[in-house]
């Protein structure tokens, strides 16, 4: 997770320091269970190391098991915490904290996506295809700048939490689908599908679109074309704008 804890510091140029503190302690539950996946990938990576240097169909296998096992992770661990986030958040810092719950959810959908993502591309690092995972992290770590800056400042801590979801989405190759609201536009581009957040029969639409091979396929490349088109340069020269703007209105 490159781009960790970055988020909070953009939301703290948007927002005041209560909202920032309730993303706060939703990243940092987030960042607990990260950790649990960093140690499974260090855990298993030595084995397909070995299985992909001996044996190409035990590599095989063993990616396969490893993602059954993100499979079942996500069915007893984070779906239950994603419907648990109120309790989790009353027991750990109190009921006081609890706008911290939403932004919490929806961040713990992103890591069901970081999950299933693990598997293979702790198989490309144990194939030797390092510098193609390094590659895509550094991709999605300059989409996630790029979409804070664009929608932190009217949906703060919400805009952070769904900007981590689209990252983790395109990280893990899925179609997208957004709200039909001018921000995302912004950044989905002609990448995602877009639809009325209050009009459940045309979400229904579009994820009957998504099942259809030919159209998931067709935007899971606009997705990667999409990505293409952040920069480190761009996103350093939108950061270096919006601290200008930030010194401005303090003068």
């Amino acid at each position: 997770q490159v781009y960790s804890g970055l988020d909070i510091f953009l939301l703290g140029l948007f927002r005041d320091i209560t909202e920032v503190g309730y993303f706060t302690i939703a990243r940092r539950v987030t960042g607990g269970a990260t950790l649990l996946m960093i140690f499974l990938a260090n855990a298993l990576l030595p084995r397909l190391s070995c299985t992909f240097s001996k044996d190409n169909a035990l590599f095989k296998e063993a990616t396969h098991r490893f993602f059954i096992l993100a499979i079942a992770l996500s069915a007893l661990l984070f779906l239950p915490l994603i419907f648990l986030s109120d309790y989790i958040i009353i027991f750990t810092v109190g009921s006081d904290y609890l706008p911290a719950s939403l932004p919490l959810k929806i961040m713990l959908v992103g890591l069901v996506m970081v999950l299933f993502n693990l598997p293979y591309s702790t198989g490309l690092i144990a194939c030797r295809f390092e510098k193609d995972v390094l590659k895509q992290v550094s991709a999605c770590a300059v989409l996630s700048v790029v979409l804070n800056i664009i929608l932190m400042p009217r949906y703060g801590m919400i805009g952070a939490s769904i900007t981590f979801l689209l990252v983790e989405a395109m990280a893990l190759g899925c179609p997208v689908a957004v709200s039909d609201i001018k921000p995302l536009h912004e950044a989905v581009g002609d990448a995602g599908v877009y639809f009325d957040p209050k009009d459940v029969s045309k979400i229904g639409l579009v994820l009957k679109k998504f099942l259809q091979n030919a159209e998931r396929e067709s935007f899971v490349k606009r997705g990667v074309e999409r990505a293409k088109l952040f920069s480190w340069v761009g996103s350093a020269r939108q950061t270096l704008d919006v601290y200008q703007k930030v010194c401005d209105e303090n003068r």
